[in-house]
């Protein structure tokens, strides 16, 4: 098989639903969202969507870009940075939970490559945030970086529409037309930073998001962890 082929059943199986890493259990605050009436319809939620993929643009990619790198010392500087910056106890625990099951997941699933396992990770006192370990990932599995990036707002936008289409928001066929849509907004958001292949700033874009996500938590019945 061609390094090429190979690489892209790599990438099909990391997008699968399938790959067991717990992110259809958390819903990045959209359950809090419509709960709280934040999204009522199809026009909310997709303004909904594009708010979190401008926030995790400049509070995730970075950690992505820093991690994929030669020097594992990225990782770990961008796993300690990460969680210094998540400050949201909510965005924060559920980040460990995805970032350490997939750390674990791959580790197993693709035994050929050299991937950091669970416990020398927690040997070297890291976190394994979510976005430093994707980065990481993907960069051992020799995924280009560009494709890391997409991959990884991929991977939110399904996750934000899985998680509408199980509240009953939306239905799954009008949800795959809104995921098309919403892709090319997502090019469009993130192809400056491809371009110049350098991490944008790291701040953080809505407080609004940022509140609702933390209060997550106090949700009478709630389906999702976060």
């Amino acid at each position: 098989m061609s390094s090429t082929s190979s690489i892209d059943w790599i990438l099909w199986q990391l997008v699968d639903s399938a790959f067991p890493t717990g992110s259809f259990a958390h819903s990045s605050g959209l359950e809090i969202a419509v709960q709280t009436n934040f999204i009522h319809d199809r026009a909310s939620l997709e303004s909904f969507i594009i708010m979190q993929l401008q926030q995790s643009l400049h509070s995730f990619v970075p950690f992505v870009m820093q991690s994929w790198s030669e020097n594992i010392e990225e990782f770990e500087n961008a796993d300690r940075v990460c969680n210094a910056t998540l400050s949201n106890h909510v965005v924060s625990r559920a980040s460990k939970s995805q970032g350490i099951a997939l750390l674990g997941t791959v580790q197993t699933s693709f035994p050929e490559y050299n991937i950091l396992k669970k416990k020398e990770l927690l040997a070297k006192g890291l976190h394994g945030h979510f976005a430093p370990v994707f980065g990481y990932v993907c960069k051992s599995l020799q995924v280009p970086l560009a494709t890391s990036v997409r991959m990884f707002m991929f991977m939110l936008v399904r996750s934000l529409i899985s998680s509408a289409v199980r509240l009953n928001v939306i239905g799954p066929i009008d949800a795959q037309a809104l995921t098309h849509k919403i892709s090319i907004q997502a090019e469009d958001l993130i192809a400056p930073t491809l371009e110049a292949q350098t991490a944008p700033k790291l701040y953080q874009t809505s407080p609004i998001l940022d509140l609702q996500q933390g209060s997550h938590d106090r949700l009478y019945s709630r389906l999702f962890n976060s």
